[in-house]
């Protein structure tokens, strides 16, 4: 009886209450009043009765606002093996690469071990994975909530562009407090991944050997850059030791950083159940989801229909399924911060793309 108290007391301490229910198992309704201060308020109601064993739902509209207090569920898990199953493929997928890249600098650069090339590449994919899902976890957990189940959709080595896997989709596993925590949630994700690419890539400029076969007598070592890698390359260009003429230079660390690039590009993509989605409904909606994902694939598709085309293929087959998260304050927006955010998220997608083969090529 003194939690049910201690609700009431909280609730009444951060609301104007017009009318008051108790609903079965000690639940309860408030109607109250919403102002340009809720919102906040809310996210220490939400703080405080998480305490007391339970969770409040700000629902209706903002002329008819009411709170729902119900006894505190623990999240969902997830309902299959699928997960894991993903997952499991997802680092088949980086295996081969492993292999891929060992047997390519057995061509170009023989003098490297086989073992240092496999350990110092794959270690670097899997860094850039696991930030990924590090950074869904620590905003999550930083809201008091559980982090997202991610379904890794892995991918097929040389058909999807090298790529370990093509996007994560999500599925919260319990509602995020509001549009903001929600959008948090889905950004740190690619954000921390990205952090971590852009590390490994400025390692990657200053740990590389150089090519034992003049860039003249191959071309399957030319890969395009995103323009990230070319303005880091201008900055610290002049602080990189020399390179024969006519060589290139090979990193693995650097390779792994290119992948890393290319997978933040395509997880901030505004795509249904992708990170980009997640964050394009959190600050505006779910209006624009299905024509943002459209848009994604024929971009996509023009911009390098080759090695893009596998991935368009996925994100139609996806496209039906509906970005519909979940929030305990149904009825507040997101914040400015986060709407502007949004477009600097989309800014880092396309900085992140390499550039298409029909502006520029550039070497390792």
């Amino acid at each position: 009886m003194s939690q049910q108290s201690d609700m009431d007391a909280a609730v009444r301490a951060k609301f104007q209450v017009r009318d008051s229910f108790v609903l079965p198992e000690g639940e309860a309704e408030y109607k109250v009043t919403y102002d340009e201060t809720s919102k906040e308020r809310f996210v220490g109601l939400v703080a405080e009765l998480s305490t007391l064993g339970f969770t409040p739902a700000l629902v209706g509209s903002r002329e008819d606002p009411a709170i729902i207090v119900r006894k505190k569920q623990p999240p969902k898990q997830p309902a299959s093996l699928v997960p894991t199953i993903l997952l499991f493929f997802t680092l088949l997928s980086v295996v081969f690469l492993c292999l891929l890249e060992a047997e390519s600098y057995a061509q170009y650069a023989p003098g490297v071990p086989a073992l240092e090339v496999v350990v110092t590449f794959g270690g670097a994919i899997l860094a850039i994975l696991a930030a990924h899902e590090y950074g869904h976890r620590r905003a999550a957990e930083s809201s008091k909530t559980a982090p997202p189940t991610s379904y890794f959709i892995p991918g097929v080595p040389v058909l999807t562009y090298f790529l370990p896997n093509i996007g994560v989709v999500s599925a919260q596993r319990e509602p995020a407090v509001n549009r903001d925590k929600l959008f948090d949630t889905y950004a740190y994700g690619p954000i921390a991944a990205l952090i971590v690419t852009v590390v490994l890539y400025l390692v990657g400029e200053f740990a590389w050997v150089q090519s034992s076969i003049p860039l003249s007598a191959t071309t399957s070592a030319q890969v395009n850059e995103s323009a990230i890698q070319l303005l880091i390359d201008s900055i610290v260009g002049p602080f990189v030791k020399g390179i024969t003429p006519g060589y290139f230079r090979l990193s693995p660390l650097a390779d792994a950083a290119f992948v890393g690039f290319l997978l933040t590009f395509l997880n901030l993509l505004p795509i249904t159940q992708f990170d980009g989605g997640y964050a394009l409904v959190s600050a505006y909606g779910d209006r624009a989801i299905r024509v943002s994902t459209y848009l994604s694939v024929a971009a996509l598709i023009l911009i390098d229909t080759y090695n893009y085309w596998i991935i368009a293929i996925v994100i139609l087959l996806i496209a039906p399924r509906k970005t519909n998260p979940l929030c305990l304050d149904e009825i507040s927006d997101a914040s400015p911060s986060k709407r502007a955010v949004f477009f600097v998220l989309l800014a880092l997608a396309f900085l992140c793309l390499p550039v298409p083969k029909n502006i520029a090529t550039f070497p390792l």
